[in-house]
């Protein structure tokens, strides 16, 4: 319930942020336009470039799936960003805009979206690795990393970068695991 989280968020001074998928067709971004409009958002986390044309009147986050790997893009968006995740730490120091940067620092990040609908929870590949799916209420599928990402023990030197805001994404044990970062 997407008010109990919003309530309970702003008992504990946390901010409620929408996310979006990286897969959004036309119809999609209108309908993301009435949800921002409906459930007024702190923010959202936005992952197409689509919707930064939108006048959504929230604090936009550019989240992982918009790779950001440069100062450049950075400049460009104008927005604060969730790095790529695929940047390392010598990559991360070399950022000049620091403060506009968040890390990625725990959970499933998304490795590929589908516009369509899968009548299975899972997908196994040759190795056998697994990849969960999750289907977005926007009707698409995302298929999620193998395994969570857990980065906690590079948190130290992330913020040391001068990289002050981690980006988790949790769907069990929040409490503890932000408690914990």
């Amino acid at each position: 319930d997407v008010e109990k989280a919003r309530a309970l968020a702003k008992q504990k001074g946390v901010l409620f942020y929408l996310f979006t998928p990286m897969a959004l067709t036309d119809a999609h971004l209108e309908e993301i336009k009435r949800k921002v409009k409906g459930l007024q958002p702190d923010g959202i986390v936005v992952n197409n470039v689509g919707l930064l044309a939108l006048d959504l009147n929230v604090p936009v986050l550019l989240g992982y799936q918009m790779n950001v790997f440069n100062d450049n893009q950075l400049t460009h968006y104008n927005q604060q960003a969730v790095a790529s995740i695929e940047l390392n730490k010598t990559e991360l120091a070399a950022f000049k805009q620091k403060g506009k940067l968040w890390y990625y620092a725990h959970g499933s990040p998304i490795v590929m979206s589908f516009k369509e609908q899968f009548s299975t929870d899972a997908l196994t590949d040759k190795a056998e690795y697994t990849f969960r799916l999750y289907r977005n209420p926007l009707g698409t599928t995302e298929m999620l990393y193998s395994k969570q990402l857990g980065l906690l023990q590079h948190t130290p030197e992330i913020l040391h970068l001068g990289i002050s805001r981690l980006y988790l994404e949790l769907d069990r044990d929040v409490g503890e695991l932000t408690a914990l970062y």
